[in-house]
């Protein structure tokens, strides 16, 4: 791409993103907005017309002698689609372009090994010719393990029988959608760093706390996946006495179910943070992150476990001080708003030509689990 191609695409993703703010628009609208000229502004909003991304509305009242200047509306009629499958859970929501987005099917499971049995069938059936889903253009896939975005499921200790398949062969998915497969936990940071716990830092890490710990990690804005996309996957360590605490880690947090005294409750949360802190503090002196957010099964206590962790965390620092440490604000809906916001942006992307405004926030319209 030219010098002068990638002003103009540049220059397109500024107006995409104004007219997206605000709804309609003139040129002059636009110059307002964007500080470019009328008639690069003007041109700018012909060629979205032309890309199905605005329409030509009423023309606005002319402030003068001479025709009325044209108004354009934007047109977010692109949908994409994000599936969320975790051994607890099945998701799918659509979203258009502007983040509005309704959620077409939530199945619980209860287990992974039915996750992975259902999950194809009811993926089939929800984007099945004539439905709503049909019409995505860009789907995001967030599954828990070592995924290749271009379409790979690498390694996943949740589904097994997936692992080394390429995402449309697990599931049946319309032919016309481009299909990128991402790690939920990479997904719930992304929703965190974006309009969570992190908002306003760019290098976090997610903790998901699950019988052990598996980390989403943002440096400088973005996602840190690796070189073989398996970033902060530390449930695939064979450390001595990782898989023993790892067990421990779920069956102290099962006891805080039960009826504790305030002594017996204040041991266990001490048990977990020590559990915790020498894998946190590891990869936090290691990625150097302004904020640490906790989230996942194993961090159901809460605010209970903040403090008690934070202490154990502070013993394992010497001349600096730890991260701050927040509890999640999005918790299991992490991972199904970070999905739309990539798809979103992802669709985006291939439309503009390789530039892409940040992702509006999915607000998910929800349905009623069926059982």
């Amino acid at each position: 791409m030219s010098s002068g191609d990638q002003l103009r695409a540049r220059n397109t993703a500024v107006c995409f993103e104004a007219l997206r703010e605000l709804g309609t628009a003139t040129a002059s609208d636009m110059r307002e907005a964007t500080g470019l000229s009328r008639p690069t502004a003007q041109a700018i909003l012909r060629s979205l017309v032309e890309r199905s991304l605005a329409s030509v509305t009423e023309a606005a009242p002319a402030a003068g002698p001479g025709r009325p200047g044209e108004c354009y509306a934007f047109e977010p009629a692109a949908k994409v689609a994000c599936i969320d499958l975790t051994p607890e859970s099945l998701g799918i929501a659509l979203a258009d372009l502007t983040g509005t987005s309704r959620e077409i099917l939530r199945r619980p499971m209860g287990s992974a090994s039915q996750a992975a049995a259902e999950a194809p069938t009811l993926i089939g059936e929800a984007f099945a010719p004539g439905s709503p889903a049909t019409e995505v253009s860009s789907i995001l896939v967030s599954v828990p393990g070592v995924v290749d975005p271009a379409g790979v499921l690498i390694h996943s200790n949740a589904f097994p029988s997936y692992a080394g398949r390429e995402v449309r062969e697990v599931f049946p998915l319309p032919d016309g959608a481009d299909v990128v497969v991402e790690n939920t936990v990479n997904m719930a940071a992304l929703a965190e760093s974006r309009v969570g716990a992190a908002r306003g830092h760019d290098n976090v890490i997610l903790a998901h706390l699950q019988g052990g710990m598996k980390a989403g990690i943002m440096t400088d804005g973005r996602l840190y996946r690796g070189s073989r996309f398996a970033a902060g996957e530390g449930s695939y360590l064979a450390l001595p006495s990782h898989a023993a605490r790892a067990g421990m880690l779920s069956r102290l947090n099962l006891l805080l179910d039960t009826g504790l005294n305030d002594h017996e409750r204040a041991a266990v949360l001490g048990d977990i943070a020590e559990m915790i802190a020498p894998m946190l503090a590891v990869m936090t002196t290691t990625l150097d992150p302004s904020l640490v957010v906790l989230t996942g099964p194993d961090s159901r206590a809460g605010a209970a476990l903040l403090e008690p962790l934070r202490a154990r965390l502070a013993e394992h620092f010497t001349k600096v001080e730890p991260p701050p440490l927040v509890l999640s604000e999005l918790d299991a809906d992490g991972p199904m708003i970070g999905g739309l916001i990539a798809a979103i942006e992802n669709l985006t992307t291939r439309l503009l030509e390789g530039y892409c405004p940040p992702a509006p926030t999915p607000v998910i319209e929800r349905v009623k689990e069926k059982r």
